[in-house]
């Protein structure tokens, strides 16, 4: 259910972006709470760009944005900053700051000079860190942080900054899997249970398509919204990024790098984590699967089972059924 009190905050009409000559144009987007879209395009295309004019940092070529039905150009710095807060993936942050005070300074835009956290700041504040594991590190210096818990801590500063909006670009950039898991469950969190707009880039595109409302795409000079899977097979977005001699598969659900393909296709039965993996090893291998095969494999009491023709050969490890296909290749 959307909240009603943030409904279309953020609204985009007929914008064109650019640097004295227009990247992109005819930019149109309304986000409502709780939405999540994810802004992709390849590198240059003008994603950062478009960002920074919905901060107000760079001026439009054309059009407006509204917040809360208000132009961003008749909006204070200051009002700006209690509408939304930002993650860029590129910030410049002072080397004597601690990692508490990074994040207390989301509190900034709601305080004059004189005014300090309050009890219940600093309670939220806590919280925070401790949702994203940063509680340990609260006394560092961000110098001595991993560029991991740096990330994490810029995040933790916007989450407590509690806008209706975030625009966050490359969150999960710098972070090991685990990590780049845990942020990208924290953003579906701030959207579905806080009821935030989250409005990030990402080129963790599997990732970022698992909990993307929308996808907005920037496509050489042309920009497209629409459903999340709906885009994505329309516009083919998968294959769009992958480049030359490089394939999205569809079995393994991951990119593959183009090999000479060897002449033996494998017929692979069964849907388990074992065979998920012994679909990856074949592709990896140059191995066609064809469930026309005539060779045939499956997995059997944590064995994996090879039948050609009418024989069975057993194998407990996939390193031993690539050998032995090699060898039967010769």
């Amino acid at each position: 259910m959307k909240n009603s009190l943030y409904a279309n905050i953020l609204q985009i009409n007929n914008l064109s972006i650019g640097y004295n000559k227009a990247l992109v144009s005819r930019i149109n987007l309304n986000l409502e709470s709780g939405d999540i879209v994810l802004l992709i395009g390849k590198n240059g295309t003008g994603k950062t760009t478009l960002l920074k004019t919905i901060l107000n940092e760079i001026p439009s070529l054309e059009g407006e944005i509204k917040i809360n039905n208000q132009n961003i150009n008749s909006i204070s710095l200051e009002k700006i900053s209690q509408l939304v807060s930002v993650v860029l993936s590129r910030s410049n942050i002072s080397p004597f700051l601690k990692v508490y005070d990074l994040v207390a300074l989301g509190r900034y835009p709601y305080k004059k000079w004189y005014q300090k956290i309050t009890p219940e700041e600093k309670k939220n504040i806590d919280n925070i860190l401790e949702l994203l594991k940063l509680t340990p590190y609260k006394d560092y210096y961000i110098t001595q942080l991993s560029d991991g818990n740096l990330q994490k801590a810029l995040i933790a500063r916007a989450f407590v900054q509690d806008t209706p909006l975030l625009i966050l670009d490359e969150p999960t950039s710098h972070l090991d899997i685990t990590n780049k898991l845990e942020i990208t469950k924290f953003i579906k969190f701030l959207a579905k249970d806080k009821g935030k707009i989250v409005l990030f880039t990402s080129h963790d595109l599997n990732l970022g398509l698992s909990i993307a409302d929308q996808i907005a795409f920037i496509k050489g000079e042309n920009f497209k919204t629409g459903f999340t899977e709906d885009l994505a097979l329309n516009e083919n977005i998968i294959d769009f990024f992958a480049g030359t001699d490089v394939l999205f598969n569809y079995e393994t659900n991951d990119y593959e790098i183009l090999t000479n393909k060897k002449k033996l296709k494998i017929n692979i039965v069964g849907n388990s984590k074992p065979i998920y993996w012994l679909k990856k090893s074949l592709l990896r291998n140059g191995y066609s699967i064809d469930l026309n095969a005539r060779t045939v494999i499956k997995e059997e009491n944590s064995n994996f089972v090879i039948q050609i023709e009418e024989k069975n050969y057993c194998f407990s490890t996939l390193e031993k059924v690539i050998h032995f296909l090699s060898y039967i290749e010769i």
